[in-house]
């Protein structure tokens, strides 16, 4: 499973652990849909899931520059991927291996752990997936989704080059 594109969030009760998977995405014009799904990723589906959902957002959105960060999940870096990327012609930046201080989603998806550990406390699947649902109904907004982006690129950036690469801490 690709731990940075598909960010599991869960929740353990005394007798049982519920799971989800959460894929979604932030753009200076706001978030794009949330995606919650159980099983894994690979590569098929992957493409599925760019045709039925990115390709959509970014056509209404953002239909003349886009840039989509990708992580090296298997299913990012597989030949039918990048087929598709190219066949579709989709901007896309592939980020260094182990580098999640440079895509800003994980700052949300920091935030939305955050969220549910300290004020959501779901004790249910049902209240995990509503407070995952609240969240970024209510809480990522074009601000929300503009500061994370803008961390990245005026704070973070600096200090992985000062780091000569090695992971930030920020």
């Amino acid at each position: 499973m690709c731990k940075k594109y598909l960010n599991m969030f869960g929740i353990e009760t005394k007798s049982k652990i519920f799971q989800v998977n959460v894929i979604g995405g932030i753009s200076r014009l706001g978030p794009t849909r949330l995606l919650m799904f159980d099983g894994l990723m690979d590569a098929p589906a992957f493409e599925l899931l760019m045709r039925e959902f990115f390709i959509p957002f970014v056509n209404e959105k953002m239909p003349t520059y886009h840039i989509l960060h990708m992580d090296n999940c298997p299913s990012h870096t597989a030949t039918v991927t990048n087929a598709f990327i190219l066949e579709n012609n989709i901007n896309h930046r592939k980020a260094p291996a182990q580098s999640p201080d440079l895509n800003p989603i994980e700052l949300v998806w920091h935030d939305l752990k955050v969220y549910l550990s300290t004020e959501c406390k779901p004790n249910t699947f049902a209240e995990l997936i509503a407070g995952i649902k609240l969240f970024w109904r209510t809480m990522v907004t074009v601000e929300y989704c503009n500061s994370k982006i803008n961390h990245i690129q005026n704070k973070v950036i600096y200090h992985v080059i000062r780091v000569q690469g090695k992971a930030t801490g920020l």
